[in-house]
This record gives C-alpha cells, structure tokens and sequence, in this order.
C-alpha cells in the first residue's frame, strides 16, 4: 500500500477539455452580439446627433459619426443650449480635448512601461509611471462626467420633460436611446418649453 495514496482529481481530464471548448464556444458566439450591440449603439448615437445639428443648422453636422470628434457636436450642442439661456461655455472644445489628452496619457503610459520603466531605476520608474496612470484616470473620468453633463445640457433643450430620466439612462451608458428618440425634436431655444413633449420636425 503506498505511503501517499494518489488523490482523484477534482475535474477529469475528459470534463476539464469539454468544460474548455464549452467555454470557447460561449465566448465566440459572443463577440458577434458585442460587435452587433456596439455597432447599433454607435450608429443610433452618431445618427441622433447627426439629425439634431442639421435640423438646429450646427455646422459640421457629418462630424458627429466621426469617433472622438462626434463629442466637439455634443459639446455645440450644450454650448447652444447654454447660449438660450444666457450662458458661455465652450464643450465643443473641451469635451474632445480632455478625452484626447487622456487618450495621449494612457498611451504615454504604455510606453513608458515598456521602454522606460526599467531605465530610469524602479523607484524613479514606478513613481512616473503612477503619475501618468493618474493623470490619465483623472482625464478620462473627467471626460466622461463631462460628457454627461453634455448630454444633460442637450436633453433639456430637445426633451426637458425627460431629461432627469434620459441622464440616468446616460449614467448607465445608454446615452444613445435618448439621443435616437430625441433627434427630430424642436428645441427649447427654438419653440420654448411644451408639455408634455415637444413638438417634431417634419422630417424622418
């Protein structure tokens, strides 16, 4: 009798490979339905702010399907809300700008892991590559609750009834959805505040 009988293992060998090609399978069938909710969720975005400059005669109005440059279209269409209330305010650049700069940061980043890091020394090393983590951190989620402030500016303008309701949906990453249904409304600035809902442009 051995003085260490052999264990059993926990999963067979057999289970372990079908528990793996399960797992495979799983994951290949989701990056068609990633790719397929990601597509519609960018086209539906990029499309409401497309209608939402022209109809409000917002020049370029083809920037907004432009990646990163379909937040400057975002950020005019807050500035024009701003403006029908009496307020400055330059979204159109700043918006782009700090998602930008917080793009350069974290590439920054990478690269100074990669190449720097181990040159500099590790005290010297680590500390730089915290800040530029940091930095970027604070850029991007900067960005990002400006954008929603963004769409919130936006919402009161084309659907103020709604507009607490459509940032919550903004907060969770829904943004799109409002946006979408939002795009043939008149705005504020235009036809002033209607109840329930505002009125629509005559257009598809």
């Amino acid at each position: 009798m051995p003085l260490f009988p052999k264990q059993k293992d926990l999963f067979p060998r057999e289970e372990l490979l079908s528990m793996s090609v399960n797992a495979f399978i799983m994951l290949f069938s989701a990056v068609p339905l990633a790719l397929f909710i990601g597509g519609l969720s960018y086209g539906m975005y990029s499309y409401g702010l497309y209608k939402m400059a022209g109809n409000t005669g917002i020049t370029p109005a083809f920037l907004a399907w432009v990646p990163l440059l379909r937040l400057y279209t975002l950020g005019q269409l807050a500035d024009r809300y701003n403006s029908t209330v009496e307020k400055q305010s330059v979204y159109r650049f700043l918006l782009p700008g700090l998602r930008i700069l917080g793009g350069l940061l974290s590439t920054l980043w990478v690269f100074t892991t990669a190449v720097y890091a181990t040159s500099l020394g590790a005290r010297a090393g680590s500390f730089l590559i915290f800040v530029l983590v940091l930095l970027g951190l604070i850029l991007i989620l900067g960005s990002r609750i400006l954008e929603l402030l963004c769409c919130y500016k936006t919402f009161c303008d084309f659907e103020p009834e709604n507009a607490v309701l459509y940032l919550i949906l903004a907060v969770i990453g829904l943004e799109w959805v409002p946006l979408f249904f939002c795009r043939n409304n008149v705005p504020v600035g235009i036809a002033g505040h209607c109840r329930p809902r505002q009125p629509r442009y005559n257009v598809k």
